[in-house]
């Protein structure tokens, strides 16, 4: 199990509840049929194996109150859904497999943000650098630059700066750790950049995470647990025979320096 999916106290709490959930059905059933409980008490000891394991791995995390409502409404949702499969469990399997592909489909759209905070690097074109170089140190305004941009598993491409500046935009996704089934909580694109007094898309967005940042405009909090976010970064006149990399941090910020 990775280190930091282990470390998530929403992961534990959710498999305490569900078998707290799983138990108590068990109970019910037997109860009622008047057979031996051996297999409520096995559920039951699950749970407190699960607890146990998120005080473990979770640390002083698996306190928080949240938690409780958490591990609490997953116990109630998996005893409705074995107790009641046509009425509760069908709709709710239904749910979670509709709820499941919109974000899978939403998710494609972006990339997690990377460990080494690389995004991409750019690079004057040598032609386009040498003749804007010769018109800066004649005191002309600054001329169109070729800008040729290379970024991880993308063919490198070329982009003209009317102005020689470049303030790239993009988008940010934060899941908090009650989505602890997703690969990545934090997610970004790069959507396209400012310049010369335009703004230029880089990637056109699917329906879905179109819908998403439509709700987003009116409120960036409006889906529980996920926060969306426009990030920029003004970057000043591009200098010529110089190469800058875009990076973006662990929150999401982003940032444009020179690279020696």
């Amino acid at each position: 199990m990775d280190s930091s999916l282990a470390g998530n106290p929403f992961l534990w709490a959710f498999l305490a509840g569900a078998s707290f959930g799983l138990a108590l059905f068990s109970l019910l059933r037997e109860c009622r049929r008047g057979s031996r409980i051996v297999p409520f008490m096995v559920l039951l000891s699950l749970t407190v194996a699960f607890a146990a394991c998120g005080a473990v791995f979770a640390g002083k995390r698996i306190l928080d109150v949240t938690l409780a409502w958490f591990s609490g409404i997953s116990a109630i949702l998996v005893l409705a859904a074995f107790r009641f499969p046509r009425a509760a469990g069908i709709p709710l399997a239904a749910i979670a497999l509709a709820a499941a592909g919109i974000i899978a489909v939403f998710a494609a759209d972006f990339s997690p943000i990377p460990a080494d905070g690389f995004v991409a690097r750019m690079e004057a074109a040598p032609s386009a650098a040498a003749q804007g170089a010769a018109k800066a140190a004649a005191g002309n305004p600054p001329s169109p630059v070729l800008v040729e941009i290379s970024r991880p598993g993308i063919p490198a491409f070329s982009v003209t700066l009317p102005d020689g500046t470049i303030e790239p935009v993009a988008q940010v996704v934060e899941f908090s750790d009650a989505y602890f089934f997703m690969r990545a909580h934090g997610l970004y694109r790069w959507t396209g950049y400012r310049t010369g007094g335009m703004f230029v898309k880089l990637k056109v967005q699917s329906f879905v995470s179109g819908l998403f940042w439509g709700y987003e405009a009116a409120d960036p909090h409006v889906l529980p647990g996920i926060a969306f976010r426009t990030v920029s970064v003004r970057g000043a006149g591009f200098q010529f025979l110089r190469s800058y990399e875009l990076t973006m941090g662990a929150d999401g910020a982003l940032s444009l320096t020179e690279r020696r």
